[in-house]
């Protein structure tokens, strides 16, 4: 039985990753609303322990297949749940992730 990891397997894998989900901000049209962050200024913040909120926007199955560290799920048919994620700091950073339009 595959024991579910919290964390990406390898590194390569995490920064392959890393790089669609900053081609799939584009995709989302998040892109264009916000400023993107790079694959290395993410992990940066994440190993530095930064305070930021990471939500991942695809829907459950893809969540569980892979993710970011420490990311929350919120699938798009769900996103009147949002609200209950939000940090209570309104300065927190909060980035989202999806896996793209098309």
């Amino acid at each position: 039985m595959h024991k579910k990891k919290d964390w990406l397997p390898t590194p390569w894998l995490f920064l392959t990753i890393m790089g669609l989900v900053v081609t799939m901000l584009g995709a989302c049209g998040i892109g264009r609303m916000f400023p993107d962050v790079t694959v290395e200024q993410l992990r940066s913040k994440i190993d530095a322990g930064s305070p930021m909120l990471i939500i991942d926007l695809r829907g459950e199955d893809e969540y569980k297949l892979g993710r970011i560290p420490k990311a929350i799920n919120v699938a798009p048919n769900q996103l009147h749940l949002l609200k209950n994620v939000l940090p209570d700091d309104k300065n927190t950073p909060i980035v989202f992730y999806c896996r793209g339009s098309g």
